[in-house]
């Protein structure tokens, strides 16, 4: 993590020592801090230290330039022959590509990372494409400061105020907005894209990274596709290996996940075992499953493990552990409250199994859905408009989990989608009767609220309508964008929190374009979703994983884990009617009748369980955080 204060007046930075102390909140020291004349610049090399780092300095580029480095890069031995950078630091590396190349440097570093510059006249911040590390900015007072965490910017003098258009928009799931903040006068940096900073706050955007403009890639035949695929996961895992003494993954029944794994094993030294997490649901669970879904997947796990010996399998179903579980360290953590943090707190047991385990690193395959293990749900699309009427037909008939007719999924999922999106609403209200977007059914806004929050959703293109995507370019463009919305600062916060590296290995920048270009039949075949990973997966998974086309269901246990808090939750909701700032932000009624309308059991046919499971939860985290900034730690 990393902070830089610019005065741009000269003046010595007032606050020095507490920016080096907010950026090292979680680490147990203080980050290392370095400040000269008007600029003042810190840096935490891990979530947990042992002890102060001594002597740090910034990297001073050929320029003069002070240069603030954070991540990996991973095209290093082609850098280092083109540039030879005056040390071997990744900061050296960085600057020494933006000396040759500008503005363009970034085309050519390759890796995950974020960094600011600070020159005389400007400053200068990026972040890479597909992953890296937060990082934000405000201009106030004549100073400009930069940092990976908002509470910095507070910490150094920036007035918390937060932003109620950002949380309104986060409460009706329009979060595709990647430069705005939480808190006014805070910006984000988006992926893939340099930032610039006058010295009178005027900021000017250079977007270097267009997903749109990927090339497509073509091979002789489908086994040099998977003999690619492989390789490059096979790269991607060993670049994320680098430096690891005890690596941990997180391990579910499918595909992505388990053929990471065995790309892992295959490169850890003879004798060292890889820890693996599984999280899984409750005792109590009912057991009860949509078609095309799996709740528990630990049978999968288990005859993996058993296929690769040194594979070390952990469990937890996250006993003591709720859906708000540790959110007051995660907002500061953090510095916001993405409504879909809702859905994370199964992941704080395997966090902590991997630290009671040992491992200074958790892998993870969270993009491995999008990238090699995608099944192409635009294919139904793309075969039609193609007249590839074989693999529609099979690709429709055999869809996972979908028991409709054959003629009715090719109405619903291809005909009706090359329709204009108006039409398309008006033949589904008169097939179903008007239904709500996924939007409205989350959102516990006031009426007033919500009409300019969809306004908002329907100009950003964030309006969740349960359709496909009608190409691959599309397809791509929204996973790349949707990777952004703070998925890293969920990532960062449960690394401070729990003091452990995560990597998710698939986002790898060359592995993530691979598999952007290829042909929508390397992923769907003659009616087999996600063709690619299967055939990566022949001989590293048992063949009843490779053939499964079930999907895990991780919050699967929703009801069981709050129909017995349903007494405190009424208590929250009433806590916010009683709380007039509260009240405008979220609509309490909309929270008592889920509540007076709670089911006896999840009803997976019923639209009104999306509200259950996910607008409630959402509405008190929104709540939960209003209070936490404004320094109340409850209702």
């Amino acid at each position: 993590m990393l902070a830089l204060w610019r005065d741009w007046g000269g003046s010595p930075p007032r606050p020095s020592p507490i920016i080096a102390s907010s950026l090292g909140l979680f680490a147990g020291f203080p980050a290392a801090f370095h400040a000269d004349g008007g600029t003042a610049a810190a840096f935490l090399p891990a979530p947990r230290l042992k002890g102060p780092v001594r002597g740090w300095r910034p990297h001073r580029s050929a320029s003069g330039a002070t240069v603030l480095f954070h991540g990996k890069i991973h095209n290093r031995p082609q850098l280092q022959a083109q540039l030879s950078p005056t040390d071997s630091s990744d900061a050296a590396l960085y600057a020494a590509a933006i000396e040759r190349w500008g503005d363009a440097a970034d085309h050519h570093v390759i890796g995950e990372y974020c960094s600011i510059i600070a020159a005389p006249d400007e400053l200068r911040l990026a972040r890479s494409p597909w992953s890296a590390p937060p990082l934000c900015y405000g201009h106030w007072d004549g100073q400009s400061v930069a940092a990976s965490v908002p509470r910095v910017l507070h910490a150094a003098g920036l007035p918390v105020v937060l932003d109620q258009t950002r949380l309104a928009d986060n409460l009706y799931f329009n979060l595709l907005d990647r430069r705005r903040g939480w808190f006014e006068g805070i910006h984000r940096v988006a992926g893939g894209t340099v930032v610039k900073l006058d010295p009178a706050g005027a900021s000017r955007e250079v977007v270097f990274y267009d997903p749109r403009a990927l090339p497509k890639v073509r091979l002789p035949s489908d086994e040099d596709y998977v003999a690619a695929a492989q390789a490059l996961l096979n790269e991607a895992a060993a670049k994320a290996l680098e430096g690891a003494q005890r690596p941990g993954i997180m391990l579910s029944g499918g595909l992505d996940s388990p053929l990471l794994a065995a790309s892992v094993l295959g490169q850890l030294p003879a004798g060292q075992r890889l820890p693996s997490f599984t999280f899984a649901p409750l005792d109590e669970w009912s057991q009860r499953l949509a078609p095309g879904w799996m709740g528990d997947e630990r049978p999968f796990v288990r005859d993996f493990a058993a296929m690769h010996p040194a594979l070390e399998p952990h469990y937890t179903q996250n006993t003591d552990i709720q859906f708000d579980t540790r959110w007051n360290e995660l907002f500061t953590a953090m510095g916001a409250a993405p409504n879909h943090l809702c859905n994370f707190y199964v992941y704080h047991g395997v966090w902590a199994g991997a630290r009671e385990a040992g491992c200074d690193l958790l892998l993870t395959a969270d993009f491995g859905n999008q990238t090699y293990s995608n099944e192409a749900r635009w294919g139904y699309v793309e075969y039609l408009l193609g007249l590839r009427w074989r693999q529609l037909w099979l690709a429709l008939r055999d869809r996972p989990g979908d028991d409709r007719s054959t003629w009715h999924k090719l109405a619903a999922l291809s005909l009706l989608r090359i329709l204009p999106a108006p039409l398309r609403r008006m033949i589904r209200d008169w097939r179903h009767g008007p239904r709500g977007n996924l939007n409205q059914l989350i959102s516990v806004l006031p009426d007033a609220a919500e009409a300019h929050a969809a306004a908002r959703a329907r100009a950003a293109g964030a309006l969740v309508e349960r359709e496909l995507f009608g190409t691959q370019a599309d397809a791509v463009a929204f996973e790349y964008a949707w990777r952004d919305c703070e998925g890293a600062e969920v990532q960062q916060g449960f690394e401070q929190i729990y003091g452990i590296r995560q990597i998710d290995v698939p986002a790898y920048r060359p592995l993530a374009e691979f598999c952007a270009g290829l042909p929508t039949d390397q992923f769907l075949r003659d009616g087999t979703s996600r063709w690619l990973a299967r055939r990566m997966a022949v001989g590293r998974l048992p063949e009843a994983q490779r053939a499964n086309t079930a999907i895990g269901w991780h919050n699967v246990d929703w009801h069981e884990r709050m129909t017995p808090r349903l007494a405190e939750l009424r208590g929250q909701a009433e806590a916010i009617a009683a709380n007039p700032a509260l009240s405008e932000l979220i609509d309490p009624a909309k929270l008592l009748a889920v509540i007076d309308t709670w089911p006896d059991e999840h009803a997976f046919e019923a639209d009104s369980w999306v509200a259950q499971s996910a607008g409630l939860p959402r509405g008190l985290l929104a709540a939960r955080f209003a209070a936490h900034v404004s320094g109340r730690n409850s209702l």
